[in-house]
């Protein structure tokens, strides 16, 4: 329990510090870094720092790393920075601040729990035979890796159609950010293109991270479709 204490307590307070030092990272230029703090505050999200990931220009990468402010970084790689136009570069930070917004990072944590509980269950009811415990520690990595893949998934679609919508809100108040869904949409497409032009493979689907032409199509098909935890829908 100690050791699961400090695991769930380093990702929202240590991570954010440990990543700022160890990344190689400075400042970003006074007009992108004023402009981000725009994005951010419009978005709900203030005291969330932003800084310049320096990789010598080899990498196209956003993250968030911790989600308590003020201690939450955006950690925006030097190639996206200077290579992708305003729009894009919107649409990224944007889908970095709806991981925020919906809790993403928390919600990821939590949804390993029943996994570890259904685990530890099994070795339980299988009582004292010496298998029990290895038996009950496949089956809770097997649940792990499925509730995470399933998790992580939902999760990537969600913050890429919750940009979009944000996107919509915002562009009257920030500049440089599309005006409505179809436009964010588009943006959001060729920033994912953009970004993995270089590597061909990255496009595909992984374990944790759905393809990107599979992004692309759930943007568009979600246009429409009004957010499942919105007043709309009646929950």
């Amino acid at each position: 329990w100690l050791t699961g204490a400090l695991v769930v307590l380093f990702i929202p307070l240590g991570l954010p510090w440990l990543m700022r030092h160890l990344f190689q990272t400075t400042a970003l230029d006074p007009s992108t870094d004023h402009w981000i703090a725009q994005l951010m505050n419009a978005s709900g999200l203030k005291r969330t720092k932003a800084v310049r990931w320096d990789t010598g220009g080899r990498t196209f990468y956003a993250l968030v790393a911790g989600f308590v402010p003020p201690l939450r970084t955006l950690l925006i790689s030097d190639r996206l920075a200077d290579e992708l136009p305003r729009q894009q570069l919107a649409m990224v930070v944007l889908h970095e601040a709806a991981h925020l917004r919906r809790r993403h990072v928390p919600l990821r944590m939590l949804a390993v729990l029943p996994a570890w509980a259904g685990g530890a269950a099994v070795a339980r009811i299988l009582g004292d035979v010496s298998w029990a415990v290895p038996t009950g520690t496949a089956i809770g990595i097997a649940l792990t890796m499925l509730i995470l893949r399933v998790v992580a998934y939902r999760t990537e679609y969600d913050a890429d159609v919750t940009a979009c919508r944000l996107a919509a809100e915002l562009s009257s108040h920030v500049d440089d950010v599309p005006a409505t869904y179809d436009l964010a949409a588009a943006a959001l497409s060729a920033a994912l293109h953009r970004v993995t032009r270089d590597h061909p493979p990255s496009r595909k689907a992984t374990w944790l991270h759905p393809g990107v032409d599979d992004r692309v199509v759930w943007m568009r098909r979600q246009r429409d479709t009004p957010n499942a935890s919105s007043s709309e829908a009646g929950t």
